[in-house]
């Protein structure tokens, strides 16, 4: 019995030590926390500032693609000024391109949604490189297939202009290469404008500890 008793002492002293333990790590993070947000606390005027280069694009009531990868270069300013490796907040970013019940009309270029920026930024390099890489290649007489294209005014469906092309000048070009690097330069040519021109909205969260924006999703209007 008196044993009993005993481990019963035992075992309530060591569950009282958890509880202890357990409080004073929980009042620890507490105020390892609030000491992060006063370390970190900005002024009203800053955080209008950093809240208004986001802003101005995301309070219209037509976000352009354009204006898109605005809003993705001022979140990577912020970034930059304020990263998260000092306590300072992440601004996150979800962007579809595909609206709910439509086909994604620039697939070939871009995923259906984006949870961050920086991929929607690499995709979109990807399609300008693509596009000058192709329209940078040159015929034999010096052109580029960028300047063959803005002069036949087509990406070579008119097969018959760009013959009658060939023998103006005399080219020994081979037509079918040549119309496909023309096809290419105007099909990716194509999807940047496409996405550049395409039509969004804005919804955005703000953070109730440092009032600066903590969210943002954007999505096809």
């Amino acid at each position: 019995m008196e044993n009993a008793s005993r481990a019963l002492v035992i075992a309530g002293g060591v569950l009282l030590s958890l509880i202890i333990i357990g409080v004073v790590m929980f009042a620890y993070r507490g105020i390892t926390s609030l000491q992060k947000e006063k370390d970190i606390s900005l002024s009203n005027e800053q955080v209008s500032k950093i809240n208004e280069q986001i802003e101005k694009y995301t309070k219209k009531s037509v976000i352009y693609g354009s204006e898109v990868l605005s809003i993705c270069n001022a979140i990577e300013d912020y970034s930059r000024k304020y990263p998260r490796s000092e306590g300072y907040p992440k601004i996150t970013a979800i962007i579809k391109i595909k609206a709910d019940g439509k086909d994604n009309d620039i697939k070939e270029c871009f995923k259906d949604e984006y949870d961050g920026i920086q991929s929607l930024k690499n995709d979109y390099n990807e399609a300008i490189r693509i596009r000058d890489v192709n329209g940078k290649t040159t015929i034999s007489n010096g052109k580029t297939i960028e300047e063959l294209y803005n002069f036949l005014e087509t990406g070579g469906e008119n097969g018959d202009k760009l013959n009658s092309y060939f023998e103006l000048y005399g080219l020994n070009d081979s037509p079918t290469t040549t119309l496909i690097l023309l096809k290419r330069y105007e099909l990716y040519k194509g999807y940047i404008n496409t996405f550049r021109e395409k039509r969004f909205k804005a919804s955005v969260e703000y953070s109730n500890t440092t009032g600066i924006i903590k969210k943002i999703e954007i999505q096809p209007k």
